[in-house]
């Protein structure tokens, strides 16, 4: 009983780990993306 409640626990814990990183990695994206982007703004302005 308390292997399979550890076990649920570690299942869990492993699924928002891999959740938390999907979010983490795709806020990079975008914000390197808005980062780039405001870069071009930048260049076009200025020309």
């Amino acid at each position: 009983m308390l292997r399979a409640f550890f076990l649920a626990k570690f299942l869990v814990t492993q699924q928002t780990a891999r959740s938390l990183t999907l979010y983490l990695a795709t806020y990079r994206l975008i914000d390197g993306m808005c980062i780039f982007n405001d870069e071009l703004m930048t260049v076009n302005y200025a020309t």
